[in-house]
């Protein structure tokens, strides 16, 4: 009997070191999987901020080359495209990291389940071990009709014993893994805080820019008291770079002609008949109308007298959508367009979307009706966020309204 006792005892001991050994490496690994996640965060904090910094230097630089207005426009549009890329680049961050925390909260729910019924569990056989546990393994000893049988018995005792340890166990690895849950939770809503501040920093830098550059072109338009020898400088820079853009837009529009020309097994020579039929407003929202199409004011130096489109107000950032399908014929920046999409529909029918903060396809590309292809901004010669867009038939801008509506 004693020595059935010893080895119970024995048995016991090795079972409650090798398991808290056990747990004891998991709850390390653990704690250093944490740590890890924690310095990370730190890590993205500082990334931010250095972030930051640079921007607020890149901005001074920018400033410095006013004298410039092409130049100047250039430099602040290449800025207002990086903002852009950072702010998609955040948001996607944001989307990723509240989507861990959801994720995470379920485990926790799950886990404090799973950690009160093994509590009430645990609770019961307690109670029960403290009233009758003693007595009753004693007795089952006693009651051993032989060695064997003792050994046995003293076998089950230790299972007993073990499923104990083991319950224990868990309970405390399920505590352990609240705890733990807890701290990345906590990590992961400071570091999605962090890119939420770091959002609203650029978002807010990227309205001061567009307000710097409106400042800007309205003092080259004479707003602020430049003289005409000066106003007439700019007012020539910027309209040769969209003259030049328009040249450009022609040519790839002739060359698109011939190759269609060469390809024409109609012998009498005569062009497909033109139907606009089917063509969707460009975004997502209808916005506000601030430029019809036809002759005007010039909003801006430069700009042209005759607007060849129609210009829609709308927050930078807005998605912009084919308003048909067909092939991307151009996706690139001008000083005058800023960044600028071109889709060709076929029949001699073109769409232009201008002054984007970003582009989403390129030349070459497929897209479908309705199908994002950029974000709306305030790049080019453009005082305010908004989507300059347009419709060539046959060589000729016409009137968007009379074949989309809001």
């Amino acid at each position: 009997m004693k020595k059935g006792t010893v080895i119970a005892f024995s048995i016991g001991i090795c079972l409650a070191v090798s398991t808290a050994g056990f747990h004891s490496i998991r709850s390390m690994s653990k704690v250093s999987d944490t740590q890890k996640k924690i310095e990370d965060v730190a890590d993205d904090k500082k990334k931010l901020e250095d972030e930051k910094r640079k921007l607020e230097k890149d901005i001074k630089d920018v400033e410095s080359k006013k004298k410039d207005v092409v130049e100047y426009i250039e430099n602040l549009d290449t800025k207002l495209g990086d903002l852009s890329d950072k702010i998609s680049s955040n948001e996607k961050e944001i989307k990723k990291i509240k989507k861990v925390i959801a994720s995470l909260k379920e485990d926790e729910k799950k886990a404090e389940n799973d950690r009160k019924n093994q509590y009430d569990t645990m609770k019961k056989r307690i109670k029960y071990m403290y009233e009758n546990g003693k007595n009753d393994y004693i007795k089952l000893i006693f009651q051993s009709k032989s060695i064997t049988d003792m050994l046995n018995r003293v076998e089950y005792i230790n299972k007993i014993t073990m499923y104990d340890k083991n319950m224990f166990s868990k309970y405390q690895e399920t505590c352990d893994n609240i705890a733990e849950k807890k701290k990345v939770v906590e990590s992961e809503l400071y570091h999605l805080n962090e890119y939420k501040e770091s959002l609203r920093y650029k978002k807010s830098t990227v309205n001061s820019l567009v307000k710097k550059k409106s400042a800007q072109l309205d003092k080259y338009k004479g707003i602020l008291g430049n003289s005409n020898a000066e106003i007439e400088k700019y007012m020539k820079k910027i309209a040769d770079k969209e003259n030049e853009l328009e040249k450009l837009l022609e040519q790839k529009r002739n060359e698109i002609a011939v190759k269609e020309a060469e390809n024409q097994n109609d012998k009498d020579g005569k062009k497909p008949s033109v139907n606009v039929s089917g063509y969707c407003w460009p975004l997502p929202v209808a916005g506000t109308i601030t430029s019809h199409f036809g002759y005007r004011n010039a909003p801006t130096a430069g700009a042209s007298t005759y607007h060849k489109g129609i210009d829609i107000s709308v927050p930078v950032g807005t998605k912009v959508l084919a308003s048909q399908s067909g092939t991307v014929v151009t996706a690139a920046y001008s000083a005058s367009a800023g960044n600028y999409v071109c889709i060709y529909h076929g029949n001699g029918i073109y769409t232009y979307y201008m002054h984007c903060s970003s582009l989403a396809v390129s030349e070459g590309k497929s897209v479908s009706r309705g199908q994002k292809i950029a974000l709306s901004g305030s790049t080019g010669v453009s005082t305010g966020p908004h989507l300059h867009f347009a419709i060539n038939v046959n060589g000729e801008y016409v009137n968007p309204l009379n074949y989309i509506s809001q």
